[in-house]
């Protein structure tokens, strides 16, 4: 009788030990898998922050570019009405020298 309660008692502490073996198993594939799944989501936030810079960056390059065509369209918008006057002006003078056009009209 008393293997009897020997035997159980020993198949229970191997069944404890069993138990607390598997538990502590399970704690550290959960954990190892965690860490796993926290380094993907930095690998993934840090992909979306270089494509936020880099979209940001190309805006700005956008905005330059669109500030420098602004600038010159102005600078040209300037010579032409520069050389209208310019045009103006000669046509001007050529009437006050041509002897062959009345001026006193």
């Amino acid at each position: 009788m008393t293997g009897v309660v020997v035997a159980i008692v020993l198949s229970a502490v191997v069944i404890v030990v069993a138990l607390l073996i598997m538990w502590r198993t399970r704690v550290q594939d959960r954990r190892v898998r965690r860490r796993v799944e926290a380094f993907d989501a930095r690998q993934e936030a840090r992909t979306h922050e270089l494509n936020a810079e880099r979209h940001c960056a190309e805006a700005d390059e956008g905005s330059s570019r669109a500030r420098r065509d602004q600038a010159a369209a102005e600078q040209h918008k300037i010579a032409a009405q520069q050389s209208r006057d310019a045009a103006q002006n000669l046509r001007a003078h050529a009437d006050t020298i041509d002897p062959d056009t009345d001026s006193d009209n």
